[in-house]
């Protein structure tokens, strides 16, 4: 790490003037926890509060807690730090390997793998990283080898010791069994990865929890930001929620290295400890609105009979098939009902309105939808055009009204539980509406929509609750797996060619793939 630092890293400022013609004195460089927390507070609707990163690594720092008053500039005082390389997200990157993803890429397989295990090996992850008095913890020696998971390409972070306690790495060249639709059992080895997933998870909880309980003691702070990547994590801001010691908890909309960039921008000028109180406006969420009146138009000159040797493997053959485009105009509510009866026909539909988007707005702009109540309906987008592993689960997009009735415990106040960012509870009559999103016998995450945030789909939600008698739709991102997701009709476009999508709403028109 040292030799990083003193070699490459040092000459970082020169590089970047040389690639980019930029003036040294342009360019600007803040610690990445500051850059965390300027995004959390800047985007919080707090007066006052705890912030709390928790991240694989900073520069020196995996955790920092700190407490901030807003004035004429947020008055930010420091107050908890573990350096580096003690750290709860080094352990997962290692576990991401053991488990058969690429290091630093497959942190959110485990959030998903775990919901299908016991923590049965929790004594293992409580020597691995174990507890200290303060409510801090440490990383043991021997288990990881934390400079294979310093730069890319990352080598094999997994000592002998952890190969001993834990097998082998699982072959990434496997199919997954667990989650299947049939019910059928998960192989062994399956299982027993989520097994070890699980039991970590619930010690990260641990640490993490005991985090929150050491910050507060000292400021009494009933609110709290949490940030940075490790707080991507819908069931463990639930479990906080439940059991923390805090009333209240805001997550940004984006708690990795994009809320970061943001909150680097908004720092320019100023120095660490000093954040300005107004709430930004650099935002994640940056660039071109959605144009598509011209791609719109070269739609129906597409020719699916080339289309053959481009499509997924097990997905239908496009030859003889032909696309159209319907257009609505201003008639939402003829489109919402196009949409809502081939829904109600098991048909899945891509649902593109824009870009980028802000906050809440962000979800349910790029999405594919399915019935939530059939758990076929999520098992054929699955299988004909995500191309997920089967312990995926989409989550629900549901309307405010709808939500009271069916999450009943949810504090829709709260734009963790409104964004997708907590689990929430499902009222037992109404669990089995939303199967194919269910998490475990009572969770989901949900996008809980507004007519002010999103209003064409509250019309469809309105229309489909009109014909299936819930105002709620399984969604998953728009993108095949292992893709980023689409951003534009041309990208929506390879989708649509590709898999078995055969409805796709861009704006206020819907383009059919058909066969005559």
């Amino acid at each position: 790490s040292m030799k990083r630092w003193l070699g490459q890293r040092l000459w970082v400022r020169n590089r970047i003037c040389a690639e980019t013609g930029i003036h040294p004195e342009r360019v600007h460089f803040f610690s990445a926890h500051a850059c965390y927390m300027a995004h959390a507070l800047t985007s919080s609707p707090f007066q006052q509060a705890d912030v709390l990163v928790v991240d694989s690594a900073g520069e020196w720092s995996t955790v920092s807690g700190a407490h901030v008053k807003r004035g004429q500039e947020w008055q930010v005082e420091p107050l908890l730090e573990v350096p580096f390389p003690h750290s709860i997200g080094l352990v997962g990157s290692a576990l991401t390997t053991w488990a058969g993803f690429r290091a630093s890429e497959g942190e959110d397989e485990l959030l998903k793998l775990a919901v299908h295990g016991e923590p049965i090996h929790r004594a293992l992850f409580e020597e691995i990283l174990p507890a200290l008095t303060d409510g801090t913890f440490r990383l043991e020696k021997g288990w990881v080898h934390v400079e294979e998971l310093e730069t890319a390409p990352y080598g094999c972070p997994l000592s002998s010791r952890w190969i001993e306690k834990l097998g082998p790495p699982r072959d990434s060249r496997l199919g997954w069994t667990l989650g299947s639709v049939d019910g059928s059992s998960p192989t062994a080895v399956d299982q027993n990865v989520a097994n070890v997933v699980a039991s970590f998870e619930a010690i990260k909880f641990d640490r993490v929890l005991a985090l929150c309980h050491r910050l507060q003691q000292q400021t009494n702070a009933r609110r709290l930001c949490l940030t940075g990547p490790l707080a991507a994590n819908p069931q463990l801001i639930r479990r906080l929620a439940e059991s923390g010691p805090y009333e209240h908890i805001h997550v940004p909309w984006e708690t990795g290295t994009l809320g970061a960039a943001a909150g680097a921008a908004s720092l320019v000028g100023k120095e660490e400890h000093k954040i300005s109180t107004k709430r930004t406006q650099v935002s994640p969420y940056m660039g071109m609105s959605l144009e598509y009146a011209d791609d719109l138009a070269m739609i129906p000159l597409l020719k699916p009979n080339k289309w053959a040797r481009f499509r997924k493997r097990g997905t239908q053959d496009p030859t003889g098939a032909t696309v159209e485009v319907t257009h609505f105009k201003e008639d939402l509510e003829g489109l919402a009902t196009a949409v809502a009866e081939a829904l109600a026909q098991g048909t899945p539909v891509g649902w593109l309105q824009d870009r980028f988007g802000d906050g809440q707005g962000a979800r349910g702009r790029r999405v594919l939808l399915a019935s939530a109540g059939s758990r076929q309906a999520w098992e054929d987008i699955r299988t004909g055009i995500t191309g997920q592993p089967p312990y995926h689960r989409p989550s629900l997009v549901i309307s405010q009204e709808e939500a009271r009735v069916v999450l009943p415990r949810a504090d829709l106040s709260s734009r963790a539980v409104c964004w997708g960012q907590q689990e929430v509870w499902v009222a037992p009559a109404s669990r089995e509406r939303v199967q194919g999103c269910l998490l475990d016998d009572a969770h989901l995450t949900a996008l809980v929509c507004t007519s002010d945030d999103h209003p064409k789909l509250s019309i469809l939600l309105r229309r489909w609750r009109e014909i299936s008698g819930v105002g709620a739709l399984a969604a998953t991102p728009l993108k095949e797996h292992g893709t980023p997701i689409a951003t534009d009709l041309a990208e929506a476009s390879i989708i649509l060619a590709r898999t078995n999508l055969t409805l796709l709403v861009v704006g206020d028109a819907l383009i059919t793939k058909r066969w005559s």
